[in-house]
């Protein structure tokens, strides 16, 4: 059985290894939560394994301002494709979808993604959406589809992301405590807790 001082040089390797993939890392740092039986850390790497539920309380690197565009379709078989969509114009609940996208997927999910089309992704709006504001951005002309485009390099950033926070909370653990980490249980613990909340807030360790 490995110690941890040995499992935590490991995850520290590993982060600085191109070939390693993030959820060897986060499965290594989900060993650690569980022998320090450190809730905060456990719920961050299984949300980063699984994915998450709630993108209303997503850390800061999985939302991306993006905003949205639109085909409009007017009279005469006239049409606007790409418009820029104004989340002024939407309901206060609404305006996420022309600000922001939420990435909920493991980590996993972004990692060796291909370029595709122009270089990115497309996030559909719902169509109850676009029925709903069909007549609410150019007089005239009816909303009939609306989209959010996702550069590839700006979801690849997640894995990376994830990557860098793993090193640096590995680091400081190491620094913090050397030898003595298995000795220190709940010293460990409350350093974690700590940590975690630096990791999601988007500062250093």
């Amino acid at each position: 059985m490995k110690s941890n001082e040995e499992l935590l040089l490991e995850v520290i390797n590993g982060a600085v290894d191109g070939n390693t993939g993030v959820s060897v890392l986060l499965r290594k740092c989900r060993l650690l939560s569980d022998f320090f039986k450190n809730d905060n850390l456990t719920d961050w790497v299984t949300k980063e394994l699984n994915g998450y539920d709630d993108w209303k309380n997503l850390p800061t690197y999985r939302v991306l301002d993006v905003g949205a565009k639109g085909l409009l379709l007017g009279p005469f078989n006239a049409q606007i494709n790409a418009q820029p969509l104004a989340s002024a114009v939407l309901e206060k609940e609404h305006r996420h979808f022309a600000e922001s996208v939420f990435l909920r997927e493991p980590a996993s999910a972004y990692e060796g993604l291909k370029d595709e089309g122009d270089g990115g992704y497309r996030v559909e709006w719902p169509g109850n959406l676009v029925l709903k504001y069909q007549s609410s951005f150019i007089k005239g002309y009816a909303l009939n589809i609306a989209w959010q485009d996702i550069p590839v390099h700006a979801l690849r950033t997640v894995p990376e992301t994830v990557k860098n926070r793993v090193l640096e909370f590995a680091l400081s653990l190491r620094n913090e405590f050397g030898e003595s980490i298995d000795a220190q249980r709940a010293e460990v613990s409350e350093f974690i807790d700590s940590a975690i909340m630096n990791i999601l807030n988007g500062g250093k360790v």
